[in-house]
């Protein structure tokens, strides 16, 4: 895109990392993303839900910050992410972070 076009505005940055999340999110069964101005919510499917490995999950969560916390809505696993102090390209890069690390919890899936 710079080579073709030059640099592009920040807009467009959050274009390309929004069209990444959207991408993981559906590969990974997410029933839901929800942003408000408080956090943002990721609400994975009750199939997949069922298939995580809490204590995995947990541990992943901690170690990527203070941010992020886990709970349920019903059946279904909810990560928050606290974003009222975060610049928004900072808390799509959490988004994705937890989306492209989340096979790693799975209780079916060979870690190797």
């Amino acid at each position: 895109m710079i080579d073709r076009f030059g640099d592009y505005p920040q807009e467009v940055t959050y274009l390309f990392k929004i069209s990444a999340i959207k991408l993981l999110a559906r590969q990974e069964r997410v029933e839901s993303i929800i942003e408000d101005p408080q956090q943002c919510s990721i609400l994975l499917a009750e199939e997949v839900s069922q298939r995580i490995d809490g204590m995995k999950l947990f541990e992943m969560i901690s170690k990527m910050g203070r941010e992020l916390s886990v709970g349920t809505a019903g059946q279904k696993i909810k990560i928050n992410i606290k974003t009222k102090k975060l610049p928004p390209i900072k808390y799509l890069e959490v988004i994705e972070e937890i989306l492209t690390r989340l096979w790693t919890v799975k209780k079916d899936v060979d870690h190797s």
